[in-house]
């Protein structure tokens, strides 16, 4: 990895998109089948997030993930087990419902979901959204081979993502260019607004999302399972079950050493920020400004006041969900030091950092 990252300084009149936090349910997920060294009883209750991304300039909209379902029932055997048995979900509201929330309506208004990769808490219910277009890495179509139900031992869906044309499985020639120390990349509009990373090592076809969130110099990466906890940004491992024998019975990572390489990659973009970017400070002053914002207002609840209120972060009794909508709207409005400060005071919290780092330059 490079001692020192740079991304592409911005053009004039440079597009970018506006990135918004969905909610997707929520996953009740044992620690130690991720993280290294974590104790058997350490559970962690994570929310299964989705983001909605608006292209400045055409308005095009477009999905990172689908989070979980409603209807379980309709996952594979196997998973239905697994969810039983390990990883229970709770699915309130999925990314269908938080998008029509927003006035925003997933049979006409999102021509393209983006998917990281296909585990079930990633897919939601492609359904829901008939008239989109499917991106996902050229990997998922070993996982798609022999699907679930004609193989009913699979993790996979037949229809976990559209079979009428609609799903377009990305290839090597895709990844044309490089972006930082990210070598396989996809500039998808064409403009450097939106890059697509591949991200080989969590699972085959894993991709992941390098965004501009300003004509400035902003930037958002959406790591969709790069890791499972803040503790592998800070050298925590990979974990593996073993048997007696020492041979591997479970890993959450189809390639341990692409994913570790990966992982590096993407802390090299948190080495950025911390040596060289700017980014608004966890104090009173920009809680304020977010409650006083009218553009803002839509995406405030009473909830993240009670949770996050002026700059001392007072959390008498923490209750998760609040904590939950709190920290998505401090990540959707990129108020990343403020979350980063709950963080370091609350290590419960410690799971929420999976899904993204914000990140923005200096400009002199």
């Amino acid at each position: 990895m490079t001692s020192h990252i740079t991304l592409p300084s911005p053009s004039n009149d440079q597009t970018y998109m506006t990135v918004s936090a969905l909610e997707g349910g929520h996953i009740d997920i044992p620690v130690g089948r991720f993280l290294e060294g974590a104790p058997k009883s350490e559970r962690n209750i994570v929310p299964a997030m989705a983001f909605l991304l608006t292209h400045s300039k055409t308005g095009t909209k477009l999905v990172f993930d689908l989070g979980l379902r409603k209807n379980i029932e309709t996952f594979p055997t196997v998973i239905q087990k697994n969810i039983r048995d390990i990883m229970p979900v709770r699915v309130d509201q999925d990314v269908s419902d938080s998008l029509i929330k927003g006035g925003v309506n997933p049979i006409s208004d999102i021509p393209y979901v983006i998917l990281s990769h296909l585990h079930f808490d990633h897919i939601g219910d492609a359904s829901l959204f008939p008239n989109s277009t499917f991106i996902i890495g050229g990997g998922s179509r070993k996982l798609l081979k022999d699907p679930y139900p004609q193989n009913p031992n699979s993790g996979f869906h037949i229809d976990c993502v559209p079979n009428d044309g609609r799903t377009r499985f990305l290839d090597d020639s895709d990844f044309s260019t490089t972006i930082g120390d990210f070598p396989r990349a996809y500039d998808f509009f064409n403009d450097g607004s939106l890059y697509i990373i591949d991200a080989h090592g969590h699972l085959d076809g894993h991709i992941n999302v390098l965004a501009r969130t300003s004509p400035t110099g902003g930037w958002i990466y959406l790591g969709g399972d790069t890791c499972h906890d803040l503790r592998q940004f800070e050298g925590g491992g990979f974990a593996c079950e073993r048997n007696e024998k020492g041979e591997v019975i479970y890993c959450a990572y189809s390639d341990i050493h692409a994913a570790g390489v990966h992982l590096d990659r993407v802390k090299g973009l948190r080495k950025m920020k911390e040596d060289s970017i700017s980014t608004l400070s966890g104090n009173g002053k920009a809680l304020k400004k977010l409650e006083a914002d009218p553009e803002n207002s839509h995406l405030e609840t009473p909830a993240m006041m009670n949770a996050i209120y002026y700059e001392k972060v007072r959390i008498s009794s923490p209750d998760l969900e609040e904590i939950n909508i709190a920290l998505r709207r401090l990540f959707s409005l990129g108020f990343l030091k403020c979350a980063q400060y709950l963080f370091r005071r609350y290590p419960i919290l410690k799971s929420y950092s999976k899904y993204l780092v914000v990140i923005e330059r200096k400009h002199n």
